[in-house]
């Protein structure tokens, strides 16, 4: 019984509230940054592929 009691303290005290709002805002940052990096990627992807064509036109 000991473990309920310590998990029914925790969600009634403040420390419960502020976990939720940094896993919140941790889950914010981590959305951010997979988009960040799949349009880095997307964009760096498109550059490299007209640099190929660029020299494949040239005769390279």
């Amino acid at each position: 019984m000991k473990p309920l009691r310590i998990i029914r303290q925790f969600c009634r005290s403040d420390d419960g509230v502020t976990s939720v709002e940094y896993l919140v805002m941790v889950a914010m940052i981590v959305i951010a940054a997979i988009y960040g990096i799949t349009a880095t990627g997307a964009g760096a992807g498109g550059w490299w592929g007209k640099i190929a064509s660029d020299l494949g036109i040239h005769g390279f």
